[in-house]
């Protein structure tokens, strides 16, 4: 965080519930939700195109089941490993949020964020507007942003996939479980 105000080391991190990240990821990364590299090659789009063909053929459900612990877990593991050497090692502030709160309630979020900041009186300013902007977003279900809202894989895996993922994670990392408050 770089603030004019900001005295000491801090981090603001953000977790997301793991099975909405593969919601989001599934949405982004097998389909052309996703954009290519500028500077990338037809033969380069033509790969990557097959490549995530293969993965949308998956199903939501068996690309969930396939990369949970590879992606979504891994992720989380390492918020949580970089909160602890921040706060250990450097003497860092950190403070470890979550996803929905920042997108299912921006204007509540901004203000934690501004107060564990310490942002001056502009940065506070821009960061209202963006808060203001974001709460006035409508999900249409024609676009990614209906993926990234909070509970999108209570609508779009099977109830059997959220169950298995869920148990699957709990014997996985049980740090996730005191940390993430998702578990």
């Amino acid at each position: 965080i770089q603030s004019t105000e900001c005295t000491s080391c801090k981090y603001y991190l953000q977790i997301r519930h793991p099975l909405d990240v593969m919601v989001s990821m599934y949405n982004s990364y097998t389909t052309a939700n996703h954009m290519y590299p500028k500077r990338i090659t037809q033969e380069q789009i033509d790969k990557e195109n097959a490549y995530r063909a293969k993965e949308h053929a998956l199903g939501i459900d068996g690309y969930a089941i396939e990369y949970f612990r590879k992606r979504a877990v891994a992720a989380i593991e390492r918020h949580i490993e970089f909160m602890h050497e921040a706060r250990d090692t450097y003497k860092c502030d950190v403070y470890m949020g979550h996803y929905e709160a920042f997108v299912s309630s921006p204007r509540e979020w901004a203000t934690i964020f501004k107060y564990f900041a310490q942002l001056d009186a502009k940065q506070v300013t821009l960061l209202n507007t963006w808060a203001e902007s974001q709460a006035n977003i409508v999900v249409n279900g024609t676009k990614h942003t209906t993926y990234v809202y909070p509970g999108a894989h209570l609508k779009l895996l099977k109830p059997e996939t959220v169950i298995e993922l869920m148990e699957n994670l709990t014997e996985l990392n049980p740090i996730l479980v005191k940390y993430s408050g998702y578990y």
